[in-house]
């Protein structure tokens, strides 16, 4: 929708359509801007301290207009502050605001009570908690949740460090006896380990690594793998890297990286070696030769 669009949107088109208009996940921030201007009509939804949970959890995504203070206001439940946590987008600040307003309404600001079934329903929210949130989880709550925390994208070096911690409570502090269903287990989380911790997993460990998960590993992690460990990546996890994890490599782990990704790369560069290209090199020998 185009911003006039949107500005021109009645009070029942609005209120009709909330639904639809929450969940979309495209928009851009002067869209979302636009809409959250639409629901504050007094005649829509009036101002956010009046919003009903329902109310928040139509509008999704669109709670992405409101500022921090405001999310402050909220009414929110654990279906609402579920639903938002479905999408990604929030700052740093949202997700917090909201994490620490549903604990205020719902948990009487003790994070030390959340369940296995919130855990495993908050979502990008769950990257709201402060890292001492994270710690007074309980391990059991952890255990059962960990296969929906591991798929949260939107956490801190900090949260997953956390994270981290309350895994080895969960698996035993010692990394090197976790098996590949515990690597798998705990996913992304697995960017909460030490240098050190990386520098001792397993070839099978590391296998276990979903490629999926692999740039969400901190560079400054990443780089505790040893040229050995690197060797052992597959081509999916050594081409799943990023730029920053590659520029904390030295030479020998890049070479490594390069040779298990068929590709060069070169500092921060990276030239693709493609099928086609190969062969438009060889056609030019060839060429050449004959001439």
């Amino acid at each position: 929708m185009r911003l006039d669009q949107i500005n021109n949107l009645d009070d029942t088109e609005f209120t009709d359509c909330i639904d639809i208009l929450g969940a979309v996940t495209d928009y851009s921030t002067d869209q979302i801007d636009a809409l959250v201007t639409v629901g504050k009509r007094n005649t829509v939804c009036g101002d956010p301290t009046t919003w009903t949970a329902t109310t928040v959890y139509s509008a999704g995504v669109i709670v992405q207009g409101l500022t921090v203070l405001e999310i402050g206001t909220l009414a929110l439940d654990l279906d609402a502050v579920s639903k938002l946590g479905e999408y990604d987008g929030w700052t740093d600040a949202q997700k917090n605001a909201l994490f620490e307003r549903w604990l205020t309404l719902e948990k009487s600001d003790d994070a030390s009570t959340i369940t296995s079934s919130e855990l495993q329903s908050l979502g990008h929210m769950t990257c709201g908690a402060e890292t001492g949130h994270i710690s007074v989880i309980s391990h059991s709550v952890y255990s059962s949740a960990a296969d929906a925390v591991s798929e949260v994208t939107s956490c801190s070096d900090g949260q997953l460090s956390s994270f981290i911690t309350l895994a080895k409570s969960t698996y035993g502090s010692d990394i090197t006896t976790w098996d590949s269903t515990t690597i798998t287990n705990i996913g992304i989380v697995i960017g909460g380990l030490t240098n050190s911790d990386m520098s001792a997993l397993s070839e099978s460990q590391i296998d276990a690594i979903d490629s999926n998960h692999v740039s969400y590993i901190p560079s400054s992690t990443f780089a505790g793998l040893t040229t050995t460990q690197i060797n052992t990546l597959s081509v999916s996890q050594a081409q799943s890297t990023t730029t920053d994890q590659k520029s904390a490599l030295d030479s020998s782990q890049l070479s490594a990286l390069s040779s298990v990704a068929n590709t060069t790369f070169s500092g921060c560069a990276l030239m693709q070696m493609s099928w086609t290209f190969a062969v438009f090199l060889a056609l030019l020998s060839i060429y050449f030769g004959r001439n």
